[in-house]
């Protein structure tokens, strides 16, 4: 009996964890479709220099305050504009739209993360995760419905 009240709470402990995962994928829609088209790179010591030179390019550098705190840039095409956001260590935005920064578009994109296909990642991570647990679900159902049928056949002789 005691075998069967454990099987019962796991049960029921995967049972939330698949509504917690279906939760999860419902509102990471949301967030594949908010960052889908951004790509976000790291600035540290071996691109600050690269980026900084790209950067140069635009009519717009001038109007960068204290490049040397930027720890990582955004690009998103936005309404046809190439939209750059500079993110600094204190917390700060700075948006640049300039679109004769091609290169660092393309620096960004290659080297950079895909905001979009990561959330799209994750959520086909949490598809196999929760085809998994259902799976481990219905076997675990199995083994009570058996157990109860084995005690009702018991209980019946």
């Amino acid at each position: 009996m005691m075998n069967r009240q454990r099987l019962v709470l796991f049960e029921i402990t995967t049972i939330i964890l698949i509504c917690l995962c279906v939760v999860f994928m419902v509102f990471n829609v949301h967030w594949i479709i908010k960052n889908s088209g951004k790509s976000v790179l790291d600035i540290n010591e071996t691109n600050k220099k690269i980026v900084e030179d790209m950067l140069k390019e635009s009519k717009y550098y001038n109007e960068i305050n204290n490049y040397s705190e930027v720890n990582k840039i955004q690009y998103w095409l936005d309404f046809n504009d190439y939209q750059f956001t500079l993110y600094y260590n204190n917390g700060t935005e700075k948006q640049i739209y300039d679109d004769g920064l091609d290169n660092l578009r393309e620096y960004i994109q290659k080297k950079g993360i895909d905001k979009g296909g990561l959330q799209l990642k994750y959520g086909l991570g949490v598809l196999f995760l929760t085809l998994f647990l259902n799976s481990i679900r219905k076997n675990i159902s199995n083994k009570i419905e058996y157990m109860d049928k084995q005690e009702e056949r018991d209980n019946n002789e």
